[in-house]
């Protein structure tokens, strides 16, 4: 959950090293689907709680469709929480 929220927050909020997150951010289309997921903690949240789910071990479809939700709601709790 904790590796869910930074890499939203990371991608979305900061800078980065030598700003090379900006400028990632920068050199996507403006008006694209791309640059409004990087703008959005709590999109990035879904889409890397997903990928979180997939290295846990699951029994059944539904547990990973709750886990990539749970990791997901987790972190956008601490989006909200520290702002």
């Amino acid at each position: 959950g904790l590796a869910v929220y930074r890499m939203s927050v990371m991608l979305a909020m900061e800078s980065g090293p030598f700003d090379v997150l900006d400028n990632f951010r920068k050199r996507l289309p403006r008006a694209g689907m791309l640059s409004k997921l990087f703008a959005c903690p709590f999109c990035l949240s879904v889409w890397f709680g997903l990928a979180g789910a997939c290295v846990l071990p699951y029994y059944n479809g539904v547990w990973f469709v709750v886990s990539a939700l749970a990791l997901s709601a987790f972190a956008t709790m601490w989006v909200k929480r520290l702002g």
